[in-house]
C-alpha cells in the first residue's frame, strides 16, 4: 500500500513532527514515526534509502539531522538530504534551504540557501523565501 504525505518544513526544523511527502514502499514507517517509534521507522526507511528511494533518503536525512531516537550525524544527514534533493525531492530541497539559511544545525550558508530557493522557485514551489 502506498500513501502520500506532505511535510511541514518549518515544523520539522523547530521540533515538530514532520509529515513525509511522497510514496514510501514501507507504508508502516510513517505510522511508526507518528507513534514516536523512531528507531523502528528508521529501520524501515534506511534500506529504501539505500535503494535510491528519494522519500526514504529524505526521511533518513531528517532523522539523522535532528537525532530522533538515533545518534545525530549532521554529515550523513546532509548526504542523504542532498541525494534526495538531487532526485527532485521537493521536501529535501526545502529542508536544505531552511538548514542553510537558519544556520542552527549546519553552518549558515546564504549562497546555498539561495541556490535551493531558486531551484524550488523554478519548480513553482510557493514556500521558498525571497
Amino acid at each position: 500500500m502506498k500513501k502520500w504525505f506532505w511535510v511541514g518544513v518549518a515544523l520539522a526544523l523547530y521540533g515538530g513532527v514532520p509529515a513525509w511527502a511522497a510514496e514510501v514502499d514501507a507504508p508502516d514507517a510513517y505510522e511508526l514515526y507518528e507513534k514516536k517509534q523512531f528507531k523502528a521507522a528508521y529501520r524501515l526507511w534506511y534500506p529504501q534509502a539505500l535503494k535510491g528511494d528519494s522519500v526514504a533518503q529524505y526521511a533518513v536525512g531528517v532523522m539523522l539531522m535532528y537525532g530522533q531516537d538515533i545518534k545525530p550525524d549532521r554529515v550523513a544527514a546532509l548526504k542523504w538530504l542532498h541525494k534526495a534533493a538531487a532526485q527532485g525531492e521537493e521536501q529535501a530541497m526545502q529542508q536544505l534551504m531552511w538548514l542553510y539559511s537558519d544556520g542552527k544545525y549546519v553552518a549558515e550558508d546564504k549562497a546555498q540557501a539561495r541556490r535551493w530557493a531558486e531551484k524550488l522557485e523554478a519548480q513553482g514551489d510557493d514556500l521558498c523565501v525571497k
